[in-house]
């Protein structure tokens, strides 16, 4: 019968780098790269089954192997007349050879590391004892030295890349080069890259009997193994260490003392602790990331490097709707790299100038990138939507979207809208359906994207309010990850609030619309947003004026005429809706009545509608009109039916469009 595994064996099981079970040694493979650690330990073994007494201290940072090599140790013992045991033993040990083999010293109690500090000198046993090597505790640093003092230390090294090729084929089989890149870019960490193969499992397929990567490789995939890798480190050397995954490849101190905007004397103690920690590594002066792969994952990028990220000290930025200092940072990006204005940070820049407003400036710009280039026909796309430009967009070629690329979000986004504003039913679905599998297999924004879409045509506006809250986009103070912001939703969210009767929500829509627009002087199309979002909230004609005019400085066409026609049906001058409708139709936007009846109203019906376009809800709208909300429902079904629309959403939309 085997024994049950010990604490440390099941962890050593866990971690995916040995598998123990006492006793039986057909179950643990060869540890790569450790053939002088094996030996040194192998011998000590020996020597306690003969009856002399031994230490060895193993240190090494986490995932450099240290249970492995004391997991490997216990399976030996056996062989060699020693008893293994993996805790301190309760009673006195009499003569009989033993390991103790004790992990994680620098996390253990001070009743454990006065124990050990007190061991018995000449008793048969070999003390195999491991440890990070920057305890936090002062007795643990006691511990360690006087063990290194009156034993053997073994420092773990980082391993030569043929041991890691070696884990690495042990973990997936034959591989192809971009799965050979992971060995690679793990710096000689074998935990870190056995972390990585498990993130990303369910990327891997195998191809004639080669492993490849495949489908999601969505950087929250490594989240995980970054804060297992940060979460002892002081906070101003996490901070330090997020903002060099934004520098290029190599950096100085200098480098971080800017981008930290701190003087370069107060960076030496974090520095020395992320080299302490084998997370940074001194190139004679240059710093550089011992493990690639965890700098890829603070960057946002995918673990083989395979894709160009925008840094993160940008796109947080952009989160925390601090769009100043990102427009600063993308400046800066391009200043220093002139060429990037071609590959994904001049992208950026070009969709963010979309996003608050600046499309034509936009446009303007990408005219040279190259039409056939398929990031910039994508991004083409986007803006030519932004600016109201439908026809264009309609023309436009749109190549493959990415499941794994938030750029693509943004274009889906754009392509669920336009279909939407064409009156194109089976595209507006298509986006959808598009959305919700890429949400599945890539990044977290067609999630977002998808709910969006699915709200703007959902049929009960109160479940159009709970799509529309997926991600908070319109009630939470920071953005989601990934997601193209765009503010002149911040109205359609409300507009929707308000026919759901959820005047709460709308309320704190509009407060947080305004906090932003006050901390984004700069962009016009926030002020514009914010303002038309209140003026829909109180019902004031004059502040949806005050909007139009906002959004005429804007290349805004669309929101610049739905200001327009709120502002009309709330008791402003008619000709708004003549001036909306001419601007509407400039920009392309078409509505086909094919599913309609081409039946008129009649007055019961209208009156419905009048008041569901008013924002009015079913009950509501029964004790107005004196019948059952049964009957305000069926006439509105019947009215559905005439106007070829499906839903209140589309019905406000048509609104919207003057089509009424």
């Amino acid at each position: 019968m085997v024994p049950a595994p010990s604490r440390l064996e099941k962890r050593a099981f866990e971690r995916g780098i040995v598998r123990v079970l006492t006793g039986v040694r057909s179950d643990v493979p060869a540890l790569h790269g450790r053939a002088a650690e094996i030996g040194l330990i192998t011998a000590a073994l020996a020597a306690v089954g003969r009856g002399s007494g031994d230490t060895i201290l193993v240190v090494g940072p986490r995932g450099s192997g240290r249970t492995a090599l004391l997991a490997d140790a216990v399976a030996r013992a056996p062989e060699h007349g020693v008893t293994p045991l993996t805790e301190l033993p309760a009673t006195p040990m009499g003569e009989q050879p033993l390991l103790v083999a004790l992990d994680d010293l620098h996390t253990r109690d001070g009743a454990t590391l006065r124990a050990l500090r007190r061991r018995p000198a000449t008793a048969p046993i070999l003390w195999l004892l491991a440890s990070d090597p920057r305890p936090s505790s002062p007795d643990a640093r006691a511990t360690l030295a006087a063990l290194a003092a009156s034993g053997t230390e073994l420092t773990l090294a980082p391993l030569p890349i043929d041991a890691m090729r070696a884990i690495l084929r042990d973990l997936v089989g034959p591989f192809d080069d971009e799965v050979a890149a992971l060995a690679e870019r793990s710096g000689g960490d074998p935990g870190l890259l056995v972390g990585v193969v498990d993130a990303l499992r369910d990327s891997l397929t195998t191809s004639g009997g080669v492993a490849r990567l495949a489908g999601d490789r969505r950087p929250e995939r490594m989240r995980g193994l970054v804060e297992a890798r940060v979460e002892q480190l002081s906070p101003s050397a996490r901070a330090t260490l997020e903002v060099a995954a934004t520098l290029p490849r190599r950096f100085r101190v200098g480098d971080l003392a800017q981008a930290l905007r701190r003087p370069p004397a107060a960076l030496w103690g974090p520095v020395a602790e992320l080299t302490a920690a084998a997370l940074l590594v001194d190139r004679d002066g240059p710093l550089e990331f011992r493990q690639a792969v965890l700098r890829d994952a603070l960057a946002g990028a995918p673990p083989t490097a395979g894709r160009p990220v925008i840094p993160p000290a940008i796109t947080e930025a952009y989160r925390r709707f601090d769009w100043e200092q990102t427009l600063t940072r993308l400046d800066a990006e391009l200043t220093a790299a002139p060429d990037a204005g071609r590959g994904l940070p001049g992208a950026a820049r070009a969709l963010f100038y979309g996003g608050v407003g600046w499309a034509e400036s936009a446009l303007t710009e990408v005219r040279d990138r190259g039409d056939g280039e398929r990031l910039w026909q994508k991004v083409r796309f986007r803006l030519l939507w932004d600016a109201g430009r439908l026809t264009e967009a309609r023309a436009q070629p749109i190549p493959g979207l990415d499941p794994a690329d938030p750029v693509d979000a943004a274009v889906l986004d754009a392509a669920g809208r336009l279909a939407l504003r064409s009156g194109d039913r089976a595209g507006y679905e298509r986006a959808v359906a598009t959305a919700a599998s890429s949400a599945a297999t890539g990044h977290a924004a067609f999630g977002l994207v998808g709910a969006w879409l699915a709200a703007l045509s959902a049929d009960d506006p109160r479940r159009a309010v709970t799509l529309a809250a997926t991600g908070e986009l319109f009630t939470g103070i920071d953005l989601p990850a990934g997601v193209l912001f765009d503010p002149a939703d911040q109205p359609r969210y409300v507009r929707l609030a308000l026919a759901a009767g959820a005047t709460r929500e709308a309320a704190l829509a509009v407060e947080l619309a305004e906090r932003r627009a006050e901390r984004n002087p700069r962009f016009t199309l926030l002020a514009a947003a914010a303002t038309h979002a209140r003026g829909l909230l109180e019902d004031d004609p004059a502040g949806l004026l005050t909007a139009a005019a906002l959004y005429r400085e804007t290349s805004r066409r669309l929101d610049l005429a739905a200001a327009w026609e709120d502002a009309a049906r709330r008791g402003a001058d008619p000709a708004r809706l003549d001036a909306a409708a001419a601007l509407l139709e400039q920009a392309g936007v078409r509505r086909p009545r094919a599913a309609g009846s081409g039946q008129p109203l009649t007055a019961a019906e209208r009156r419905v509608v009048e008041l569901v376009v008013a924002g009015v809800t079913n009950r509501e709208a029964a004790a107005q009109l004196r019948c059952s909300p049964h009957t305000v429902n069926a006439r509105l079904r019947r009215a559905f039916a005439k106007l070829g629309v499906h839903s209140r959403v589309e019905l406000l939309q048509l609104a919207a469009d003057d089509e009424l």
